[in-house]
């Protein structure tokens, strides 16, 4: 999930070059330019420090909803999933359309396969925002892998990769679906595209689903 940040940062370079509000130094809007500084850092300062400069960076800069949804995803790697929650609702309060809350919120819900209608829900309002969201697309078809309903899985699969094309999640998902339904020319497809991509071995996905189940290939992978 570490990924979709990058696509934070993305966004946020639009903004800072669109935004007149927003505050500024010499060369760039400084909201940018100290929220990359704390992405950089994340690998070297972990999620408590990360979490702490978020705090400061929100108290300086309170309107900026991608912090927001940045700390919600720190929270949730933290195992604190319920404030994480909480700040997903404050982003998608101050940004109605911002879809990587809805992105990263339905990543974490996958794991507690009690609340599959509320994951189903949430996934839902968000494709109802951006129904070209590969990552939605993706998770939609992870409730349904879960559930054993392949068919509808790979469905929502070759869905999500006509739409966007570059979510790589989801050739991995085709592939373990593919797999469960013995379709051996779309597991071909999905096996050759992540091979290709470099994001995981075909063969090593597939003994992980065969000895440990849907569930814990799912944990390995988000």
């Amino acid at each position: 999930m570490k990924n979709l940040i990058f696509l934070f940062l993305a966004s946020i370079l639009l903004l800072a070059c669109n935004d007149k509000s927003a505050p500024q130094d010499t060369e760039t809007n400084k909201f940018y330019a100290d929220y990359v500084a704390i992405y950089a850092a994340y690998d070297s300062v972990g999620n408590e420090g990360t979490l702490k400069s978020l705090n400061s960076y929100l108290e300086e800069f309170p309107d900026r909803y991608e912090a927001y949804i940045f700390k919600a995803y720190i929270l949730g790697k933290m195992g604190d999933t319920s404030e994480a929650y909480k700040f997903f609702d404050i982003a998608r309060e101050m940004d109605s359309l911002a879809i990587a809350s809805y992105e990263y919120q339905a990543a974490f819900m996958l794991y507690d396969t009690t609340q599959n209608e509320a994951t189903a829900a949430l996934i839902e309002q968000g494709l109802s925002i951006n129904d070209s969201s590969g990552l939605l697309w993706n998770h939609h078809a992870w409730l349904y892998l879960l559930e054993g309903n392949y068919e509808n899985g790979l469905s929502d699969v070759s869905k999500g990769v006509q739409v966007q094309p570059k979510t790589k999640d989801l050739y991995r998902t085709g592939f373990l679906l593919s797999t469960l339904l013995q379709e051996d020319s779309s597991k071909t497809f999905y096996a050759e595209r992540i091979s290709k991509l470099g994001i995981g071995q075909p063969d090593s996905l597939e003994q992980m689903l065969n000895n440990s189940g849907a569930y814990e290939v799912l944990k390995s992978l988000f």
